[in-house]
């Protein structure tokens, strides 16, 4: 059955369409993900959340003190200011300030390569501890080559020369693991019987066809499975590749394509139109090797397969996995005559299943595959290290080979490798039952042979210890894991059911990639701090100024240091442009070396400083508008100075604009203050951000003509 979305790399034959859409296996899943439960909200949605309904508690309390300030009297004036001093509270720019700081870091993380699909997951990655990644493609580059071949029971070969590279030496590896004399495989092979039957089979069970680079014929192009290639690559270097065999008058009957749950797969051949089928195999040493029992020895003869032999076998699969090769054996079957006759009425396949034809294989070699790790890798996992993440590497790859790079690229150290906790096979891990994992010391931090259900267990485990996880996965049976994750990171290369889940999209497939990620929702979380601190102590401030200045009255009632106006727009048009710059502002030179913040965003520092905050420029405030009313005038004087139908009000309008201009250059000021919690202003680069000095530049200069006293609109600025 061929599936939907996915890449037929092996086998040919026909097919007929049986479903369709959302009918298909694939889209069975998507549908089941899609009447999954709904996305909850992330962290910083619920504080935020909680914080408007705290307010809006605190607007109801704050009217209340207007209004029993002013005898309860419900006049219009008061009236207005009641409804001012409780806006006063509300962060009006909040909501548009953090749409724009994640809108624009959407742009910025799509020119690293990382396209954000769900707007709250930047906030979310701030907040990352352990990140669970594959091996294949996104630690390591993806360009297999064949590094070492064990050849019969104990001959060592190394492959020299680079992927995809025509030519290449052969040299045999001492029982010390040093290199010898170079071997000329060309001549011998065609001489000696083990090795031509390992070139054979090699060249042969495979679907991927390799040809001379019409640019350079010293390499070799084509698509494929690149483990494929590799092999494929190794038996070019050898002449002894696919082309030379079919040149030779042999031709593929059947395939038992790859299966994952028997980790291996079969080609038959026939030559020239000869009625006994040659079997190739090839898969896991582990599953291969238990169907073998019969070797070729250095005579070119077929002898028995004993104990002793596969376990010196299995010290070589152990020795090539140690050194972060990706091992896989080769075998073969040549049928006596008349053990299976090629059917004339339907395929060999369809005659003879895989169970009945896979067996009393005779054992051929090991071939050792070098995917060497991305350059960036090991600096990105150091990196994550430093900033208190956890890389947590699980493949499908053998235990011992994922151990191997994983010690390459710092994941897990040469000490933790012996280690039964730290390094784990998968279906080991899938055995052990939730609440003895919970009572493990650390979770395993590389997991091999790893299955889509070890994954799960795994980010379902480090839930229980209340970690952020970010998973990466390119196939659909990763889907069940990125979309319990707190940031499922779906790969470019992946099917579209995963990326359909998924809230971020790595395009380049590559481990950095997510660090890069990592750092822009630390800078993020950074800058929502500031600008809320910003917002909200200038509410605060507001709120001070109006309620400690209702004991100063006239005519029975109190008189309103800021008219309505003014508050909207210092709430609008004053905070809005500086917290605008805060939000684009850049991260500090720590953002990977410090812990991730998982304390939430409303921590005792953050009330502290909003407080701390509010009140100075509250309490600067509130004193400018009583000196210049009291110390540099005579008093209020005028009548109904709260409203516009106010006569002889200029005193009162002018102290207004005192304490306007006051709160209003202190909040641009404030824009400064606020970048560092712990810096001086003085010792901070004041240019390095070019959006808030236009804020303050534009908001400098905007002031001119609102201080102006006129009959104009400027007038009912300072008026309700």
């Amino acid at each position: 059955m061929a599936y939907r979305n996915t890449l037929v790399t092996q086998g040919r034959g026909k097919a007929v369409v049986v479903a369709g859409g959302l009918h298909t296996e694939m889209g069975k899943l998507a549908k089941r993900l899609n009447e999954g439960k709904s996305e909850g909200k992330t962290a910083l949605m619920k504080k935020l959340d909680y914080m408007m309904y705290f307010l809006f508690g605190c607007c109801i309390i704050l009217a209340v003190i207007v209004f029993a300030a002013n005898k309860m009297r419900y006049t219009p004036a008061t009236l207005s200011y009641a409804t001012a001093v409780a806006i006063a509270i509300l962060p009006e720019s909040l909501c548009v300030v953090i749409t724009v700081a994640m809108t624009v870091s959407v742009k910025q993380m799509a020119q690293k390569k990382c396209l954000i699909r769900k707007l709250p997951v930047l906030e979310v990655l701030g907040g990352v501890t352990d990140i669970c990644s594959d091996k294949t493609g996104t630690l390591t580059e993806n360009k297999m080559v064949v590094k070492k071949a064990v050849i019969g029971i104990n001959n060592v070969f190394a492959v020299q020369g680079a992927p995809y590279e025509c030519f290449g030496e052969f040299v045999r590896v001492t029982d010390g693991g040093q290199l010898g004399e170079d071997y000329n495989m060309t001549s011998n092979g065609a001489e000696e019987r083990y090795i031509r039957e390992f070139m054979k089979s090699s060249a042969l069970c495979s679907t991927t066809v390799l040809h001379p680079s019409a640019e350079d014929p010293d390499f070799l192009e084509g698509n494929g499975n690149p483990t494929e290639i590799a092999i494929q690559v190794m038996t070019w270097k050898a002449q002894l590749h696919r082309n030379f065999f079919i040149q030779d008058g042999w031709q593929c009957i059947t395939e038992y394509a790859f299966d994952s749950s028997i980790k291996r797969m079969s080609t038959a051949w026939q030559k020239n139109d000869e009625t006994d089928p040659y079997l190739c195999t090839k898969g896991a040493p582990e599953r291969v090797l238990a169907l073998c029992n019969w070797y070729i020895d250095g005579e070119g003869k077929k002898v028995p397969l004993t104990d002793a032999d596969k376990e010196t076998v299995n010290r070589h699969i152990s020795t090539l996995a140690a050194q972060g090769l990706r091992t896989l054996c080769l075998s073969y079957r040549d049928y006596e005559p008349g053990t299976f006759k090629i059917p004339g009425d339907k395929p060999f396949g369809e005659a003879y299943p895989r169970e009945e034809v896979e067996q009393d294989l005779v054992y051929l070699g090991i071939v050792g595959i070098y995917d060497p790790p991305r350059p960036e890798s090991r600096p990105s996992v150091i990196a994550c290290q430093h900033a208190g993440i956890c890389v947590r590497m699980l493949t499908g790859d053998h235990t011992s080979t994922a151990g191997s790079i994983a010690s390459m690229l710092n994941i897990i150290a040469r000490r933790d490798l012996e280690d039964p906790v730290m390094l784990q096979a998968g279906p080991d891990f899938d055995k052990v039952d939730p609440e003895v994992i919970d009572g493990w010391a650390d979770l395993p931090v590389v997991v091999g042979r790893c299955s889509p259900e070890s994954k799960v267990k795994m980010i379902e485990s480090l839930h229980r210890r209340k970690k952020v996880v970010a998973m990466t996965g390119d196939g659909f049976n990763d889907s069940p894991s990125i979309k319990i994750a707190d940031v499922g990171c779906a790969m470019g290369s992946g099917v579209d059911v995963t990326k359909g889940v998924a809230d971020l999209v790595i395009t380049d497939d590559n481990f950095s990639t997510i660090v890069k990620a990592v750092a822009e929702g630390r800078r993020i979380s950074q800058c929502i701090r500031k600008f809320v601190v910003h917002l909200l102590s200038g509410n605060v401030a507001e709120v001070i100024a109006l309620i400690c200045g209702l004991p100063i009255r006239h005519e029975d009632e109190s008189v309103f240091v800021l008219s309505p106006i003014e508050i909207l727009w210092l709430n609008l048009i004053t905070s809005g442009p500086p917290a605008t710059g805060l939000s684009l502002d850049k991260a500090t030179h720590d953002i990977l070396q410090v812990p991730p913040h998982t304390a939430g965003l409303f921590t005792v520092e953050l009330i502290s400083d909003t407080i701390y905050y509010g009140f100075i420029l509250g309490a600067l405030t509130l004193v400018s508008f009583t000196v210049a009313l009291f110390g540099i005038e005579d008093g209020p004087s005028g009548h109904d100075c709260n409203s516009q139908r106010g006569t002889d009000c200029h005193v009162i309008w002018q102290c207004r604009t005192t304490a306007f201009g006051v709160l209003y250059f202190g909040l641009l000021i404030h824009a400064y203050t606020v970048r560092h919690p712990r810096l001086s202003v003085f010792k901070m680069k004041w240019f390095d951000n070019r959006w808030i000095w236009g804020a303050v530049i534009f908001g400098s200069l905007l002031f001119s003509p609102l201080s102006i006293s006129t009959p104009l609109p400027t007038r009912s600025l300072y008026t309700t």
